[in-house]
């Protein structure tokens, strides 16, 4: 008797698991926010955005992250080429942060490394 209805279980349970459909991620949302900076948002992650802004130059990344993360609310970046991913902590609206996120994105202008930067100090030293 137990081993018919451990057998009955194991068929309904795999019909019933045969019968679903998986969840599927809805598309992502592209949204213009500011002077070329795109915003990326996934329905599933409400906490984390991805923004994408364009220069023509190279840009000092670490100076950038370390503006944003003055920002109050930041929990997490991650940098890429072209791309911040950013995630808020939960008791903070994008409503409140994502303004102070632009400003910083569209004067991307200040953070290129120019010339001078990168040349060497030759100003003493053996």
């Amino acid at each position: 008797m137990k081993k018919r209805l451990f057998i009955l279980s194991m068929i309904l349970a795999m019909v019933i698991g045969c019968a679903t459909v998986p969840k599927i991620e809805p598309a992502s949302v592209l949204t213009s926010v500011g002077n070329g900076i795109l915003r990326e948002t996934h329905v599933y992650t409400s906490t984390t955005r991805e923004y994408y802004f364009r220069h023509g130059d190279d840009v000092e990344y670490p100076k950038m992250v370390v503006d944003l993360f003055s920002i109050d609310g930041i929990q997490d970046i991650s940098p890429a080429f072209y791309q911040f991913t950013i995630k808020i902590a939960k008791s903070y609206s994008w409503d409140e942060v994502e303004p102070h996120i632009v400003k910083i994105l569209e004067s991307v202008e200040d953070y290129i490394i120019t010339k001078e930067d990168e040349k060497p100090d030759k100003s003493g030293g053996l």
